[in-house]
């Protein structure tokens, strides 16, 4: 049976993030994707200038259709854009038995803010995701201090912190699980400037996998092992002059 992916995540009308990547990464990959939108905005690569939100029974809306008429194998969620349409995706996907990927995404690589969510509800909206997949910026608002492992365990839901952020030529994905392991990824840092949406692919690769079967350590390992190979395809196709995305047809060549 052909595995199925719904991405519940903004609009890049460039094409290198948001729902648009992730339509392009679960098809390369394979797997059926559908998309329900939660945000439009104005953005290229370089820089994002206006994040409009659609009204959240607008985004209830489309979850709800597609949890009633289509098979979903997993849900990868990105950019929310408001509190009150991460209030509607608690209240529509809380029956939801499909692994859920949330990428808690607060900015753009560009430095743009992605819209603003009241801590209580993203705490509510974490706590039903199965994995999350912080940058090292994002990882420390998620945790507040707390040890990785030790968050980990405590909220039942897998962390894996993205490592492209950090400094240094190497580049250390690290997932924790809710039964206190803990696994690595080490690999060389590509000099590319072209990595726009990065994190919508990984996050994306994540969940077909996890829609595919395989457990939260093997989809990692996918994921992390298919989105480099992407940066390395697309290091020198400069689309744009900064900042170019990825180029997800490459992943099969």
């Amino acid at each position: 049976m052909t595995s199925s992916v719904l991405s519940i995540a903004g609009l890049d009308p460039s094409g290198g993030a948001g729902v648009a990547a992730d339509l392009k990464m679960a098809t390369a990959m394979g797997s059926y994707s559908m998309a329900a939108l939660t945000t439009v905005t104005v953005q290229h690569p370089g820089d994002v200038s206006r994040v409009a939100p659609l009204p959240a029974a607008m985004v209830s809306e489309q979850v709800k259709t597609l949890l009633q008429t289509m098979p979903i194998g997993a849900i990868k969620i990105g950019m929310i854009g408001s509190t009150e349409i991460a209030d509607v995706l608690i209240s529509t996907l809380q029956d939801c038995a499909m692994p859920i990927v949330l990428d808690p995404v607060q900015s753009s690589t560009s430095g743009s803010t992605l819209g603003h969510i009241d801590r209580p509800v993203f705490d509510r909206l974490i706590a039903m995701a199965t994995i999350v997949t912080p940058n090292s910026g994002e990882l420390q608002y998620l945790l507040n201090d707390a040890p990785p492992g030790r968050w980990a365990i405590d909220n039942s839901v897998a962390i894996l912190h993205t490592g492209g952020h950090a400094p240094g030529n190497t580049i250390h994905d690290v997932l924790w699980l809710p039964n206190g392991t803990h696994r690595r990824w080490s690999h060389p840092r590509v000099e590319t400037r072209n990595t726009h949406g990065t994190g919508c692919t990984l996050s994306t690769a994540l969940a077909v996998g996890l829609a595919q079967g395989l457990d939260i350590s093997e989809a990692v390992e996918q994921a992390v092992q298919f989105t480099v190979k992407l940066i390395e395809r697309s290091a020198t196709d400069n689309m744009v002059a900064d900042n170019g995305p990825l180029l997800h047809f490459k992943l099969n060549e």
